[in-house]
């Protein structure tokens, strides 16, 4: 399975006019310096801008037209993110909040998708941080990550919300499943790096996400989602022949 080259793939009619669509609300003041950046109580850090940066990339590479505010979001990225370039508190002590995770895959997914776009070496710089910093680190809290319904209370919107607990080192959140959503992400960051490291990390995930009962335990579908395109990206880096996927 391939993923749409835009080079090779030109949207028209009514596609092109709904694109088009979703471009102008992209455009409006909601999506710009400084309404874009969420304050510090937004408790999915980095979901909005990563979002939106992520789709203002995409629509300028499908349409060929210029986002008019990209580079604004951009060049205030720095008064927003840690020290260490994600969304959030730092990660200490191993516990990791899985909608903070989540979050920042959108927003690793924006800066991988802006580097093979632009080769902005600024932008590459933040991606590896944020790999070191963020995701090598999460190779416990992926093994230890809390698959059965019985590990965990599911009561909370299904929106998303921090239940309060803390399992297995991970702040879980009602939006179940959430923390795969980083397969999208780091699989990305891995195409773009080829670190074994990172790849040994992916494959735990993978791994951790396969052993989940995603009926029983509730899974929400756009982190299911999200997560097997992480695993076909993997595999189809890796040249993988159905390794995790059946026929």
């Amino acid at each position: 399975m391939d993923f749409i080259d835009n080079d090779r793939v030109i949207p028209k009619g009514d596609l092109l006019k709904r694109i088009e669509m979703n471009y102008n609300r992209l455009e409006t003041e909601e999506y710009r310096v400084p309404l874009v950046f969420r304050d510090t109580k937004y408790s999915w850090p980095g979901d909005w801008e990563g979002r939106t940066m992520l789709a203002l990339v995409l629509l300028a590479k499908s349409t060929g037209r210029d986002p008019q505010y990209l580079n604004d979001i951009i060049a205030e990225l720095h008064k927003h993110v840690n020290s260490m370039d994600y969304f959030g508190d730092l990660l200490k002590n191993g516990i990791a909040d899985e909608q903070q995770i989540a979050g920042n895959s959108w927003f690793l997914r924006a800066l991988c998708e802006l580097y093979i776009w632009q080769e902005d070496e600024n932008i590459l710089g933040m991606i590896k941080t944020i790999v070191k910093e963020l995701l090598l680190p999460m190779r416990a809290p992926y093994e230890n990550y809390p698959i059965h319904s019985s590990d965990r209370n599911v009561n909370g919107k299904a929106i998303g919300e921090l239940t309060g607990e803390n399992i297995n080192g991970w702040k879980v959140s009602s939006d179940i499943g959430c923390a795969f959503i980083m397969l999208d992400g780091a699989t990305h960051a891995y195409e773009v790096l080829q670190w074994p490291e990172l790849g040994e990390i992916i494959k735990i995930m993978i791994s951790k996400f396969f052993e989940c009962d995603h009926s029983g335990s509730n899974f929400q579908t756009h982190a299911t989602l999200s997560a097997l395109r992480g695993v076909i990206r993997f595999m189809n880096i890796n040249h993988m022949e159905n390794e995790y996927l059946p026929d």
